[in-house]
């Protein structure tokens, strides 16, 4: 729910910015057949401002007014945010920005510029990373805070693995209760991330057997959901897998083997 609430935030200020405010997005499976789209991966652009990146920590700034959501974005010293009004009316309220996230505010005055629906820039300041803001009515109004000093926490370092090679297949279905493995790409190594759809009405225990780098290990899973999560050696070739499963009428059964290979640069 939380990836289609942030699609829905991206596409509605895409929408209201009538295009300006863009961002890259990744089809991803989505449930109950809504399909949605993921953000992040790439950098977008800001009413003409290029390389500009998603950035939305947890509790970045307080707002006063519920009506209004925002999408929150960096690019160098820059903090850009859109806000936009779900309400029928125009609607004010006072924006307060978390300074132990964003530096350089502490008894500063920023200089900062406001666009509202989609006109000019007109310039106001920023005191004490505290302002005001007006959106109108199912509007959008968006503002550039400069000379602000943004750290991401991880962001920086998953973006910056553009020469990692990837895995192809980063995918596989195995037919063995539903079986499911996926590459999960990180900060500091790969992970792949295995499950069975089967419950325990099917299975008591399921045992993963793998192999990375020329060393053969086991994990033994025997409380639902079986699911395991294995990191990846930086210098390993192929992940090679299969699962051996004790079902609730005491019968030991294996799966097919099943490899997932780093991609070649």
């Amino acid at each position: 729910m939380m990836s289609m609430l942030f699609d829905y935030m991206v596409s509605d200020v895409f929408v209201r910015s009538k295009g300006r405010i863009h961002f890259p997005g990744r089809f991803i499976e989505g449930y109950a057949y809504l399909q949605n789209r993921a953000y992040g991966h790439k950098a977008g652009n800001w009413y003409g401002l290029n390389n500009v990146y998603l950035w939305m920590p947890k509790g970045i700034l307080a707002c006063d007014n519920v009506e209004l959501n925002y999408l929150t974005a960096r690019s160098g010293d820059k903090l850009l945010i859109a806000f936009t009004n779900q309400s029928k009316e125009e609607v004010a309220a006072t924006v307060d920005l978390n300074r132990t996230l964003i530096g350089n505010l502490d008894g500063k005055t920023k200089q900062a510029t406001v666009r509202r629906e989609n006109q000019g820039q007109e310039s106001f300041l920023v005191n004490d990373g505290s302002f005001r803001v007006s959106v109108k009515a199912q509007g959008i109004t968006a503002v550039e805070i400069e000379d602000v000093e943004i750290v991401p926490v991880f962001q920086s370092r998953i973006l910056a693995r553009t020469n990692v090679p990837g895995w192809s297949p980063d995918y596989l279905e195995v037919p063995f209760g539903g079986a499911r493995a996926m590459i999960l790409p990180g900060v500091e190594h790969d992970r792949v991330y295995l499950y069975l759809q089967s419950d325990d009405a099917e299975f008591r225990a399921i045992t993963l057997h793998y192999e990375q780098s020329g060393s053969w290990n086991t994990i033994y899973d025997d409380v639902f959901p079986y699911e395991f999560t294995v990191p990846l050696d930086s210098a390993s070739a192929k992940f090679q897998f299969y699962f051996e499963g004790l079902s609730v009428d005491g019968k030991s059964m294996r799966s097919k083997e099943g490899v997932l290979h780093r991609a070649k640069n």
